[in-house]
């Protein structure tokens, strides 16, 4: 493989400080021990670890694309995968993409070592998995350690996070993987117990549930500290639409801090690292839209043992549009959840809901927040299929740590103990606690989509609502998305309103509704 660098600004490399040596073809094998004057690269490798090297000079080292190498400086230690160009870099130079810049902050002119990097036997694990072996939980580890510490490369990570959907993993490798996730990582600890969290599988538009249950676990006594994720393909994380009121990036050691003050935070998950693998891994099979069980089992519980859970609820959403089609397929996903549950020591409780249709009316970061206020609130207007949703998962946490049940839940949301806890979350994050909905403006271009007959709404699709929400500019544009009228088994009369739709410009606007036209998100019987 060849690369051609195009910088912004001066070429700026590491230039090798020369030396008159003879290299025997045995010797071109050994360890390498060279001293290098280090200038950054003002270009991104993507995320990676990438050190690129004059191909003819590198050659004659005895290093290739593809090798690993060890660069050194002061207690500064890391891995370098090797790439090669012909003609941008000479002999004698190396150069160092922007990752390593900013992680380790190298300077121009300043020294460093590089060293050969011996072998890992993880490509050859990894291809062992991919022809059918069950892996040990040292192989595991092995192969867990080596995408931590960058000694694999892009191909090498894709193809054993590719294993985990293309061929079979025992309960006892998913267990494993899980373990070897959470052992690489950052690991939080809490003076607090019990530690609650909640997690939903996902694949239902809306459905902002984190930002009702925590603030009501928080008020019953219970700590949960919830990181969240941001979009991938749907029209807002949990962390896009908190961010909407507070700042949602924080260190592990200020997140233990709001936690220690107030029982609870919302934050991005993304700031923390917790399971840095499952990351790398993850990074891999979205592009290519996967989501394997394994991947999926392993991901959510070392993350969630990795930040100190113990008691845990697990929202499974099942549908024909969700990631879990059947509530076949549910059931068997819960019991895996359960036996890595005891496995990890978490007390774990798993509910199946449908998820056939959108929950809350607004999709979109601020209007998704706009719900969880008018929920709080207890506002007349509040869509009630959201707080009935929360208000379950809440009574089963709080069931399951033996602190209360549904009814509790309802009497802290209904007593706006829940209102003044969110409140408390906000201020500490950095947010400011007197919001209201009205101050949640949203964007200035508006459609409204219409009942093209009288009837009962049978369908809402999930992929065709979320495809309009991200067509309108979400999650990257908070304030564009769209409001749904009514939900599946109302009435509906010809010419009323289904749909509101809020853009930024007219042009995205006018696409949007052009996309309408050859797709139907509501049916009407």
């Amino acid at each position: 493989m060849k690369l051609i660098l195009i910088s912004k600004s001066k070429r700026i490399c590491i230039a090798y400080t020369k030396q008159n040596l003879q290299i025997t073809q045995k010797e071109k094998y050994r360890l390498l021990d060279l001293e290098l004057t280090i200038k950054p690269l003002d270009i991104e490798a993507g995320g990676k670890y990438i050190v690129v090297l004059n191909e003819a000079w590198s050659h004659q080292k005895g290093i290739y694309a593809g090798d690993r190498v060890q660069i050194l400086k002061g207690k500064h230690k890391l891995i370098g995968i090797v790439d090669t160009s012909d003609t941008s870099i000479k002999p004698y130079e190396i150069g160092i993409f922007e990752e390593i810049e900013t992680a380790y902050g190298f300077k121009a002119g300043e020294k460093v070592r590089i060293r050969r990097v011996e072998e890992t036997t993880s490509p050859k694990l990894i291809k062992e998995k991919l022809d059918g072996k069950k892996l040990s939980f040292e192989e595991i580890q092995t192969i867990v350690k080596d995408i931590v510490t960058r000694r694999l490369s892009a191909s090498e990570i894709s193809a054993f996070a590719v294993s985990t959907y293309t061929r079979d993993w025992s309960m006892d490798e998913i267990a494993d993987l899980t373990i070897s996730m959470v052992e690489t990582g950052e690991q939080l600890e809490w003076t607090k117990h019990p530690i609650a969290n909640k997690h939903c599988l996902g694949g239902v538009p809306g459905n902002r549930t984190t930002l009702l249950v925590v603030p009501t676990i928080a008020a019953a006594g219970v700590a949960i500290p919830k990181t969240s994720s941001r979009a991938i393909t749907s029209p807002a994380g949990t962390a896009d639409t908190m961010e909407v009121f507070a700042k949602v990036e924080f260190r592990s050691n200020e997140l233990q801090k709001i936690v220690n003050e107030i029982n609870c935070c919302i934050a991005w998950g993304g700031a923390v690292d917790l399971a840095p693998a499952d990351s790398a891994m993850i990074k891999v099979l979205n592009p290519l839209r996967l989501d394997p069980v394994p991947m999926t089992i392993s991901s959510i519980m070392a993350k969630k043992k990795a930040s100190g859970t113990t008691d845990l609820i697990i929202d499974i959403p099942y549908g024909k549009e969700t990631k879990v089609p059947t509530k076949t397929e549910a059931k068997e996903l819960s019991k895996k959840f359960e036996k890595i549950g005891r496995n990890l020591e978490i007390n774990i409780k798993v509910l199946i809901t449908e998820g056939s249709e959108p929950i809350g009316n607004g999709i979109g970061p601020i209007l998704e927040a706009r719900d969880v206020l008018k929920v709080l609130e207890r506002r007349e207007d509040r869509p009630k299929d959201l707080e009935e949703k929360s208000l379950k998962l809440c009574g089963e946490l709080l069931k399951l740590i033996g602190k209360g049940d549904y009814k509790k839940a309802k009497e802290i949301l209904e007593s706006k103990q829940a209102l003044e806890k969110f409140k408390e979350i906000i201020k500490a994050q950095k947010g400011n606690p007197k919001i209201s909905v009205e101050d949640l403006q949203l964007a200035r271009y508006t459609k409204e989509i219409t009942a093209t007959k009288s009837g009962k709404i049978k369908t809402i699709n999930n992929f065709y609502i979320t495809e309009i929400a991200r067509r309108l500019g979400c999650p990257g544009l908070k304030d564009c998305g769209v409001f749904i009228h009514h939900h599946v088994g109302e009435t509906v009369e010809k010419g009323q309103k289904l749909l509101t739709l809020h853009a930024k410009s007219k042009e995205e606007l006018s696409e949007t509704v052009s996309y309408l036209s050859n797709n139907e998100p509501i049916k009407i019987n």
